[in-house]
Formats: C-alpha cells, sequence, structure tokens
C-alpha cells in the first residue's frame, strides 16, 4: 500500500467555488461516500 494522496473528487451534491453545488446525475455506478461522482461533464 502506497502512502500517496488521492487526487480530489467532486460529488453530486458539494458544493462549488461560486453560489451553488454539483448538479445531477453525477456517474451512479461510481460513489464516493455514498453520492455518486462528477465527471467534467457534470453541470454545477
Amino acid at each position: 500500500m502506497s502512502d500517496a494522496t488521492a487526487a480530489p473528487a467532486a460529488r453530486v451534491g458539494d458544493p462549488t467555488g461560486h453560489p451553488g453545488t454539483v448538479g445531477p446525475p453525477g456517474v451512479l455506478s461510481v460513489l464516493i461516500g455514498g453520492k455518486p461522482a462528477a465527471t467534467v461533464g457534470t453541470a454545477h
């Protein structure tokens, strides 16, 4: 096992750097902390 830190990842519902949150749908088959992962094309 490595001590490397994982790259940051956004999830649906996470806050953004401006007012609002990351919108759905995200990737329903990839969960991070029980929430769908966001991708480059996910609305925010």
